[in-house]
């Protein structure tokens, strides 16, 4: 209770003049109705208990009104970051890095970001002290098994995403272990990941494709399709270049030059 009021406290302060009287004053109204309606007489009780009721509609009214522009700096910084804005996402989450918001979440993102950046020994830090924070948060687990794995730390890759597997992270993440253990020559388990997973790969072209490419090397499937090669090989092409100085990303234009010649 009393966090929850120092976090309002925390909004509050934020809010235009008239929203913090409005709200303000329908707090002080709503005690001695309240009393009035707890320990007066039996003809004031309803009235006032109703009246109780309806100021505290008007406060949650006033409330969501003074926030209705106001989101965090973790939010803003994850739409850029699927709008691709890495370096505007960056700055934003480095901003709050001195206060409350830069909890887990925040910190798994910022290591993500500085992933798509290219800079992967900060990402590696960020998502490292993140893990150790939360040992068990399948987010930050993911992020860091991805960052080792395009470094090239294939075991260690493999090792951190099972285990945000076993935390709950979302079974698309299998993916991502196939192709850790595909890059170490895995192959029986990972085709059998990719061909367990790929229905659940159809609204993301680049997953799709790879998954297809894979599982045709292997014999579990046909050729991607020239539609699909289309629409999922520049995501890889560019991730290729970003990571050309990574045993992953050399290996990863390997691929993207086999589909090029498709």
């Amino acid at each position: 209770m009393g966090r929850l009021a120092v976090n309002i406290f925390r909004l509050w302060k934020k809010w235009d003049r008239t929203s913090q009287f409005s709200f303000a004053f329908a707090l002080f109204l709503i005690l001695p109705v309240a009393i009035i309606g707890t320990s007066g007489s039996d003809d004031l009780r309803t009235p006032a208990l109703g009246s109780v009721m309806a100021l505290v509609i008007v406060a949650q009214v006033i409330f969501m009104w003074a926030n209705r522009n106001m989101i965090s700096e973790y939010t803003k910084a994850q739409r850029m970051y699927l709008q691709g804005e890495f370096d505007q996402a960056r700055i934003v989450l480095e901003g709050i890095q001195d206060t409350d918001e830069y909890d887990i979440y925040a910190r798994t993102l910022l290591g993500n970001i500085y992933r798509q950046l290219g800079d992967l020994n900060t990402s590696e830090a960020i998502l490292y002290e993140a893990v150790n924070m939360t040992p068990n948060h399948y987010f930050p687990l993911y992020g860091f098994g991805r960052t080792l794995l395009i470094k090239g730390h294939y075991q260690q890759a493999i090792e951190a995403i099972r285990r945000s597997i076993k935390c709950g992270a979302e079974s698309v993440v299998q993916f991502d272990l196939a192709e850790a253990l595909l890059r170490v020559g895995e192959e029986q388990e990972a085709s059998e990941i990719l061909e367990h997973i790929s229905p659940e790969l159809t609204h993301e072209p680049h997953r799709q494709l790879m998954a297809e490419y894979w599982l045709s090397r292997l014999g579990k499937m046909a050729y991607p399709s020239d539609e699909l090669i289309n629409l999922g090989l520049p995501y890889w092409e560019r991730h290729a270049q970003l990571f050309d100085h990574t045993p992953y990303g050399q290996s990863l234009e390997q691929d993207v030059r086999e589909l090029r010649i498709s």
